[in-house]
């Protein structure tokens, strides 16, 4: 049977009317809900991030690993402190900066260590967002893990962002820590040396020997320390506080000589036997860097 004839046209008018419904939806799809606020759209996405540090001359590595919430714009960042063949005490510095090089974040939480923030009246370093960290002590061969939460925003390319943050941070704390080159402040992660100072000439007035008088001295980077020795002869009180954060106390001092030297039982205390060139040397925890103090043993008569 023949159509009314209306139908066509009838059915013409509801696909262009559904065809209006679609392209109407996709151009509202976007729009404000009409309270004149876009809708929120997640910048960049979860990320994560590591990095490994070379070993100190002290013994001490540090390696990083950090991990990024859009959600709530936070890193959780958790730094492992690693000691060699000698224990080593903090506190150690931590550079926290913004993302985009702005103010620095506020509402750090830390766990697993005591930290504060660095003040340069104290310690001497300038370190813009740096924390002082203290782990206590890191045993030897151990390792000792804190963490932290703060607040950063990274934009679409989270992890490559999240990665150069990372590495700017360390770097940040290096440069900081470089700059200074006297005080004493976080000497696990600034001394790069000690120095034997001996007198050129000992004198063997008697047939039990003569005492050689030695200083150790610091070195950050530059010339020996010579207003904070880390240990001097004849040995008497307790170890100084560098010379227990980088090794332990003075358990971890070993001196070592020519053949006309005898050491005590803490070997500590030195005395020259008989005439000749001698030198003398010292390993401070891990740092084997110490050169020869050479000297003459002279004799002086009885």
């Amino acid at each position: 049977a023949a159509r009314p004839g209306w139908v066509p046209w009838a059915a013409g008018a509801v696909a262009l009317a559904a065809a209006a419904a679609v392209t109407l939806g996709v151009l509202t799809a976007g729009a404000d809900d009409g309270s004149g606020d876009a809708p929120e759209v997640p910048v960049g996405v979860a990320a994560e991030a590591s990095l490994d540090g070379d070993p100190l001359p002290t013994g001490l590595s540090i390696d990083r690993e950090a991990s990024y919430d859009p959600a709530s714009s936070t890193v959780d960042l958790t730094v492992t402190y690693s000691a060699g063949g000698s224990p080593l005490t903090g506190p150690f510095l931590e550079v926290l900066p913004a993302a985009d090089g702005g103010e620095c974040p506020g509402s750090i939480s830390w766990s697993g260590a005591q930290a504060r923030a660095n003040n340069v009246a104290d310690t001497g370093v300038l370190a813009d967002c740096g924390w002082a960290v203290d782990v206590g002590q890191v045993p030897a061969r151990g390792e000792v893990a804190v963490t932290a939460r703060l607040p950063l925003e990274l934009g679409v390319d989270s992890e490559e962002e999240l990665q150069g943050w990372l590495e700017g941070a360390a770097e940040a704390g290096e440069t900081a820590l470089a700059r200074q080159t006297s005080d004493d402040a976080y000497p696990v992660q600034r001394l790069r040396g000690v120095e034997v100072d001996v007198a050129p000439r000992v004198d063997l007035r008697t047939a039990g020997g003569a005492p050689v008088q030695y200083t150790l001295y610091p070195l950050w980077g530059g010339e020996p320390d010579l207003a904070r020795p880390l240990l001097a002869a004849p040995v008497t009180g307790s170890a100084t506080g560098v010379l227990t954060a980088v090794a332990g106390g003075l358990d971890g001092v070993e001196l070592e000589g020519c053949s006309a030297l005898r050491f005590s039982g803490d070997g500590l205390t030195v005395v020259a036997s008989f005439t000749g060139p001698c030198f003398l040397r010292a390993q401070v925890g891990e740092l084997r860097v110490s050169p020869r103090a050479r000297f003459t043993v002279e004799s002086r008569g009885s």
